[in-house]
């Protein structure tokens, strides 16, 4: 387990890293992008252990410092000021959900936003992503009609501690069948502007052997 962390930190980001060559150039930028586009006080706690990560995700949810949670993966990034919407609209019965941008693999849900900035962290534009991203959800009037995904969501460490992730269904990805439990359970689900880039790990010609 690595840990960074500002003191008393507002909102916690818990991520689980694979070891290998592109996932070490995956985690560097977005520790990078984490350091420089948060607002508030944070803290980033990266589990490293081999494992399902979705295992490891429950059994290390205690040692956020938050009760704000963002479960996340290395192969998502943050704009500047990702923080502030989760911070100005967090409640305890709310999973707040954000904007994710994608370059165009087949994508888990429909009402992610598709835009090439680069396929790997070597060929990311990233100043082209956060130009883009301050002003994407004015371009969108009904952004907050979609739910958004639940990766990189930000969590009450108190519904998660009570839904966790269970093994998913045949077809169902974990992350779905987690916000499918919980809005049984009379748990909101609320999209707020919080934009992040997610890779997709898809394949790039600057890692032909990906």
């Amino acid at each position: 387990m690595k840990h960074v962390s500002s003191k008393e930190p507002k909102i916690s980001v818990l991520l689980h890293y694979a070891p290998s060559a592109i996932n070490s150039e995956y985690l560097e930028l977005a520790a990078k992008c984490y350091k420089q586009n948060t607002t508030n006080p944070y803290e980033l706690l990266i589990i490293d252990e081999a494992g399902d990560q979705y295992e490891l995700l429950n059994q290390h949810i205690d040692l956020c410092q938050s009760n704000l949670i963002v479960l996340s993966g290395v192969e998502y990034i943050p704009c500047k000021g990702w923080d502030i919407p989760y911070i100005n609209n967090y409640d305890d019965g709310t999973i707040l959900t954000q904007f994710l941008i994608e370059p165009g693999a087949p994508s888990a849900a429909p009402e992610n936003h598709q835009k090439i900035f680069g396929w790997c962290p070597r060929c990311f534009r990233r100043d082209e992503f956060e130009a883009y991203a301050a002003k994407i959800t004015h371009r969108y009037k009904n952004w907050k009609a979609d739910g958004g995904c639940l990766v990189p969501s930000c969590i009450p460490k108190g519904i998660f501690k009570y839904g966790k992730f269970e093994h998913p269904q045949i077809m169902m990805p974990t992350e779905l069948q987690f916000i499918n439990k919980m809005k049984k359970e009379g748990i909101r689900v609320k999209r707020c502007e919080s934009v992040w880039y997610h890779f997709q790990k898809a394949k790039c010609k600057c890692w032909p052997q990906t």
